[in-house]
């Protein structure tokens, strides 16, 4: 099983079903269960613990994991305990510059297929570029970062905490749950309590920051030639 930061897939899985629509239905149309119209894209998919927490590889005794797994006022969602082994992956694993823990990671998916022959490292595919006869149309995919889809990145971000804390802490300690680097991949699941465009205006901030003293320090290096 694959996951991603849920913002991301959900701004990815956006993209892939309405791209190359017209009139694509507006993202707060989708904070919640996916209605009619919305091709399957909405919050609640990318509630990855809701869905995990099906497979019944974890207790669900305690109040702090029931409390994780219950969306609002709603019953939590039946088990249906699953007998096979689970392996999660993250997608950020896959193209890890890390090349102990790239070269761990198809070790521990070989193993765990059961496979007689090792697996060759991952290859990115970009997505399929769009039909001919469709290349004037105009284009709806959105930027998640946009004020306007403030309202799903909020939603989202609150379901990326919850699946971060219930994964770390009950899911990955199942005898029947694999996870390549379990320290590595549980801070990667960290990051999803922090919304990724808070952090990419604080780079653009810092970046700012530092063109700004490199050009007060060129300033000062003309006045110094000037005067002598």
């Amino acid at each position: 099983i694959s996951l991603r930061h849920p913002i991301r897939w959900f701004e990815s899985f956006y993209n892939f079903r309405f791209g190359a629509m017209d009139n694509a239905p507006p993202t707060k149309k989708m904070l919640g269960i996916c209605g009619a119209g919305l091709l399957n894209v909405c919050a609640k998919r990318g509630m990855f613990h809701l869905f995990l927490g099906r497979l019944g590889k974890t207790p669900m005794t305690s109040k702090e994991e029931i409390a994780l797994l219950t969306q609002k006022n709603r019953k939590i969602m039946t088990p249906i305990p699953l007998k096979n082994q689970v392996m999660l992956i993250h997608t950020e694993q896959m193209s890890d510059q890390n090349d102990e823990r790239s070269a761990g990671l198809l070790t521990d998916l070989q193993k765990f297929l059961d496979l007689p022959f090792p697996l060759e490292p991952f290859q990115h595919i970009s997505p399929s570029r769009v039909k001919a006869n469709n290349l004037d149309k105009p284009k709806t995919k959105i930027d998640i970062c946009d004020e306007e889809h403030d309202p799903i990145r909020g939603v989202m971000l609150q379901a990326g905490k919850d699946a971060s804390q219930w994964i770390s802490n009950y899911f990955m300690k199942s005898r029947d749950v694999t996870v390549s680097s379990p320290e590595y991949f549980k801070e990667i699941l960290k990051t999803w309590e922090i919304d990724p465009c808070e952090l990419a205006k604080q780079g653009d901030k810092q970046q700012e920051d530092e063109e700004e003293e490199e050009g007060d320090g060129t300033e000062e290096d003309d006045d110094k030639t000037r005067k002598r």
